[in-house]
């Protein structure tokens, strides 16, 4: 959760907090345990639609955001606090991947910083998917709110995100749509999205690399029951990981 002067800018799915031992990997019944949050960690095998690939299945999003830390702490000093974590995702001959992640909350500031060292732990090469999946709820999200990206491009996923290309920076009233509608975004600098609604006065910020994270993906659900707006960074690596660092800045 994320809540700034007692106001919350994540979204929280129906399901609520579900331990990660009820998890299932099946299909869609991942999101019987999807919490969103204002973020969910997507990957390290996985970060789209469920798949299959020279016979393994690879599950919505991925495992990552299901696996406990086994090493959790904090820290801090003047400028901020630090939640240091280690999770692991592991397997008897399948890939050993860490990722190695820092928090930082500032003190003097209102902002959090995200540091990743993803690292591959076999002793073969690794492909690794990765994506930020970061939610927007009420209150913060509201026909009333205010949305800008810096992209220089925007492209429609399928048919209904066509049609309704020329709203992609609007923000419409619960129940007004009936199909989520995504779109992908270029960018040819520092990539900025924002969002701020006057009638809390409040937004959020948050800025990353395109050259570390060049894919960046919009969604939108505005219906009555889910109504969530998702920003997504994300990365593809094709090749050995040994150390890769993310900076998502919020």
């Amino acid at each position: 959760r994320v809540i700034f002067k007692g106001d919350n800018m994540g979204y929280f799915a129906p399901c609520g907090y579900v331990s990660s031992k009820y998890y299932d990997a099946n299909q869609s019944e991942m999101v019987r345990s999807f919490t969103g949050g204002f973020l969910t960690t997507c990957g390290l095998d996985n970060v789209g639609e469920v798949c299959e690939i020279d016979g393994i299945t690879y599950p919505l999003h991925g495992r990552i955001s299901n696996q406990p830390a086994k090493h959790c702490y904090w820290s801090e000093n003047d400028d901020d606090y630090t939640i240091h974590a280690i999770i692991s995702q592991a397997a008897l001959f399948m890939d050993k991947m860490e990722l190695v992640r820092e928090i930082h909350i500032g003190k003097k500031n209102n902002t959090i910083e995200i540091k990743d060292q993803i690292q591959n732990k076999g002793d073969k090469e690794s492909a690794c998917m990765f994506m930020y999946h970061m939610n927007m709820g009420y209150p913060l999200l509201s026909e009333h709110a205010q949305l800008q990206i810096n992209s220089c491009d925007v492209r429609p996923r399928n048919e209904y995100a066509r049609e309704h290309i020329s709203t992609w920076k609007e923000i419409s009233e619960p129940g007004s749509m009936t199909e989520e509608a995504c779109y992908y975004h270029s960018f040819e600098e520092k990539g900025v999205a924002k969002i701020y609604n006057p009638d809390i006065k409040k937004g959020v910020e948050i800025s990353f690399d395109p050259e570390s994270l060049p894919c960046f993906t919009e969604w939108k659900m505005m219906g009555k029951y889910d109504y969530v707006l998702d920003w997504n960074p994300e990365t593809v690596i094709q090749t050995a990981v040994k150390r890769l660092i993310k900076v998502v800045s919020l």
